[in-house]
């Protein structure tokens, strides 16, 4: 009865003390949340069709539940479209499913992964990721 006792007088203490931190709340940028929603409208669009989206027109209807696809498909960084790799494998953890057409200031700040990571890279580093050359190719059409 008396270890009951302390032992609920402890988890109460604990609790409190818990409850007493002020954690500070960080919102996403916006073209990190466009990319992470654009993640999960991929993911879906896989799924029920039964393959990667092939392109934007695919993906679209699976973005109307996140808000406008035509909003989201543009990276607030540069203003511009986010190039949709088509047929991207969604098993393999770094493929790339979306990117920046254009990035600011020698950057691309947005590049979505299957991991559902968001990632930046310099044009050295965008240069050198495991991208279909025929959507990097859609970048350069600006």
């Amino acid at each position: 009865m008396f270890c009951s006792r302390r032992l609920t007088v402890s988890l109460i203490v604990l609790v409190l003390a818990g409850c007493s931190k002020d954690y500070t709340v960080t919102e996403l940028p916006q073209g990190e949340k466009n990319l992470r929603i654009i993640f999960k409208a991929y993911t879906q669009a896989a799924y029920r069709l039964g393959h990667s989206p092939k392109n934007v027109e695919e993906l679209k209807p699976f973005l109307k539940d996140y808000g406008n696809p035509d909003e989201l498909l543009i990276s607030p960084n540069d203003g511009k479209p986010y190039v949709i790799v088509p047929d991207a494998n969604l098993k393999k953890g770094s493929s790339v499913l979306a990117f920046e057409r254009e990035g600011k200031n020698g950057k691309r700040q947005y590049i979505a992964l299957s991991s559902m990571t968001v990632q930046t890279a310099t044009e050295e580093e965008f240069a050198h990721l495991p991208i279909p050359s025929e959507s990097k190719a859609a970048a350069d059409k600006r």
